[in-house]
C-alpha cells in the first residue's frame, strides 16, 4: 500500500494534487494483478498551503513585498481567510517599518528630533512597540534640545544658563561637563 499527497500534470499542463491510497490486488499466487487507487483531488489546499508557507519566508526575511502566488485558484473559507491574514499581517509590517523608516530619516538624518512615530492605528505589541520607540526618542531628543539651549545661550555670552533636565547615563556625563564647564567660564 503507497499512500500519501502527490503532484500530478494533466494533458493540458495544469499541476493537479491528489492525496491518494494504491492498493495492490494479488493473485492467489501473490503476484500483483491489479492496483486500486482511492484519490482526492487536494490542489486548493495543497497550493495554498505551499503558496502561504513561501510567502511566509518570504515576510521572515523581512520582503514585505512578497505576495500569495496561487496559480490562478481562488480560495475560499477557511482557507481563504487564512490568506487574507496574513496579506493583512504582511501590510501591517510593511506599514510599521515604513512608518519607522520616515521617522529615522526626519529624526537621525534630518536632525528634526520632535518627530514621533504615529501610532493611532497600531494595536497590541505593535503599539507597545512604536510607543517604546516614540519614548526612547524623547528620552534622547529631550537632552539634546536642552543641551541644544544651553549652547546657544553661551553664544550669546550667556554663562548661567545651566542644563537643568535629569539625566542618566552618557547624556548624565555629557550634562555634567557642560554644567562644569560653563560653571568654570564663570567663576574665570
Amino acid at each position: 500500500v503507497l499512500n500519501g499527497e502527490f503532484k500530478r500534470i494533466t494533458k493540458n499542463g495544469k499541476e493537479v494534487w491528489l492525496r491518494a491510497a494504491y492498493n495492490p490486488i494479488l493473485s492467489v499466487d501473490g503476484k500483483v494483478i491489479k492496483i486500486i487507487k482511492y484519490a482526492t483531488d487536494i490542489t486548493e489546499a495543497k497550493v495554498s498551503s505551499l503558496a502561504l508557507t513561501e510567502f511566509v519566508q518570504q515576510l521572515s526575511k523581512g520582503n514585505f513585498d512578497a505576495a500569495i502566488d496561487l496559480k490562478g485558484l481562488s480560495p475560499t473559507g477557511d482557507v481563504a481567510k487564512m490568506m487574507e491574514s496574513n496579506i493583512a499581517l504582511r501590510d501591517n509590517l510593511r506599514s510599521i517599518t515604513s512608518e519607522v523608516n520616515r521617522v529615522v530619516q526626519l529624526a537621525g538624518k534630518e536632525g528634526k528630533l520632535g518627530e514621533r512615530l504615529v501610532i493611532e492605528q497600531a494595536e497590541g505589541s505593535w503599539g507597545d512597540l512604536m510607543r517604546a520607540i516614540n519614548e526612547l526618542l524623547e528620552t534622547v531628543s529631550n537632552p539634546l534640545v536642552e543641551i541644544g539651549k544651553v549652547l546657544e545661550a553661551l553664544s550669546n555670552g550667556d554663562l548661567t544658563t545651566q542644563y537643568g533636565i535629569e539625566a542618566v547615563g552618557e547624556i548624565e556625563r555629557m550634562s555634567n561637563s557642560l554644567n562644569f564647564a560653563l560653571n568654570t567660564l564663570n567663576a574665570t
